[in-house]
């Protein structure tokens, strides 16, 4: 039954205020060098970048002080791959394009690889959920419009819920980030109001912050 006061929000697109819950879990996808970086092979949008960049960090110190869980997942490609030509040849593994750029990594908890725009193909995230069923998850990254709508799609189909902001989400040009959004939003995720600290943002700092 959905409760009066969350389907007229839902109607009028407002965010819904963060809730609370023992099994809340930030997971991030895709911080690495070739999309987050200016230099990178396939980067996104510079302001998109360093607004996601400013809201991760600041929604990871919010974990770390909330008790929530973090939880990574990054892309791994074998430099056989023929799709790689399609991916600009971005995040070959082993490759400094593949790097993990937020701060402060070695508080983000693990850190699993995929090779499949959905972060859920990847054994290891697939069996960490399994844990921790019926999580309410924060998801963050790049691309809107491949890696993070596949693997939030994944995480309502297997009864999770899924929070997330336009500002925690990032592509390589505004189109596909729109397209991103209203997939995700069309899909069940539920835009809510990132929570933060100014601590947080102070360490990316802009461009020049921590893992460039």
């Amino acid at each position: 039954m959905i409760l009066p006061t969350t389907l007229a929000l839902a109607l009028f697109h407002a965010p819904l205020p963060v809730r609370e819950a023992a099994d809340t879990v930030v997971l991030l996808v895709d911080f690495q060098h070739d999309f987050a970086s200016p230099d990178g092979a396939w980067p996104a949008d510079p302001q998109l970048s360093r607004e996601v960049l400013r809201n991760a960090t600041n929604l990871v110190e919010t974990a770390h002080s909330r008790g929530w869980s973090v939880v990574r997942v990054a892309n791994a490609f074998s430099k056989w791959d023929p799709g790689n030509i399609f991916r600009h040849y971005a995040a070959i593994r082993g490759t400094p394009g593949a790097r993990w750029i937020l701060p402060d990594t070695t508080r983000q908890g693990p850190l699993f690889p995929k090779t499949s725009p959905d972060g859920f193909c990847s054994k290891g995230l697939n069996s960490w959920f399994e844990d921790h069923p019926g999580s309410v998850i924060w998801i963050a990254g790049f691309f809107a419009h491949g890696c993070v709508q596949a693997t939030a799609s994944s995480a309502l189909c297997l009864g999770h819920t899924v929070l997330s902001s336009p500002s925690l989400i990032a592509s390589p040009d505004s189109l596909d980030w729109k397209d991103g959004w209203k997939c995700m939003k069309e899909a069940g995720v539920v835009e809510a109001e990132v929570p933060g600290s100014d601590e947080g943002a102070s360490r990316v700092g802009g461009v020049g912050g921590k893992g460039w």
